[in-house]
């Protein structure tokens, strides 16, 4: 019975991609009702609500409370292996990033750095606190914190387009349960259920001491996390 389930759900979600693709359907133009779409295929709605599930979780649709199902706009492209260096993402910066920035520092996020750095190098760090858009789509949560005897030689660790050779960068990527993040946030990336998110971390070392962390709590149904560099050939990137 699940394999025969699934199935239909990857049928309706097919379906759906074809009418997007056959009527021309643009972001922000609405989809027909649920019932529409289950009377053509001949499915209950909540067979119908698995394979738009489906849609939404790779971004492609958006499911408005009480209102329906719309197109999403393209996915945002963004270098995986410069994310916490989003300055040296041309593509990225072409496409219209900015930022805005916020107050707070959730307790998840403040532990980590603590981990790492210490409390008494946090407190002292060059810490920034900002929300992240393309346009006027929020994209992600984003937290630096760079070690204060580093900022001598390098001031702007996380704001850079050109990175030196002596630094490398560790990075993680893992999805998080947004029950785990303060509603505050969730209000400032507008999540609309089930959009995933992750938590990218990266660690910047200078001569094999950590200098830097960035924190980044990504909407992963906005972004397409993207490298385009032979990892082979990436000195300092692992």
């Amino acid at each position: 019975m699940p394999k025969v389930f699934n199935q239909l759900s990857l049928e309706v979600e097919e379906y759906i991609r074809e009418y997007i693709a056959v009527n021309h359907l643009q972001p922000g133009d609405k989809l027909p009702a649920e019932r529409t779409f289950a009377a053509e295929l001949g499915i209950t709605r909540g067979t119908l609500r698995h394979g738009l599930e489906l849609l939404i979780s790779d971004g492609i649709i958006e499911n408005k409370k009480n209102s329906g199902y719309y197109i999403c706009p393209p996915k945002i492209d963004r270098e995986l292996l410069y994310y916490c260096f989003p300055y040296k993402d041309s593509r990225l910066i072409q496409s219209g990033y900015r930022v805005t920035p916020i107050g707070m520092i959730p307790d998840r996020i403040q532990n980590i750095v603590n981990n790492i750095l210490g409390p008494i190098k946090m407190e002292k760090s060059n810490t920034r606190k900002h929300l992240e858009y393309v346009g006027d789509i929020p994209i992600s949560i984003t937290y630096t914190f760079q070690e204060p005897l580093s900022q001598a030689f390098i001031p702007y660790l996380f704001e850079m387009d050109k990175i030196p050779e002596d630094l490398t960068v560790t990075q993680s990527i893992r999805v998080i349960d947004a029950g785990y993040i303060e509603a505050a946030i969730l209000a400032l990336l507008k999540l609309n259920p089930p959009d995933t998110l992750l938590l990218i971390s990266n660690f910047v070392h200078y001569r094999n001491q950590t200098i830097g962390v960035c924190l980044s709590i990504c909407v992963g149904t906005r972004v397409n996390l993207v490298t385009e560099i032979d990892l082979k050939n990436a000195a300092g990137i692992s």
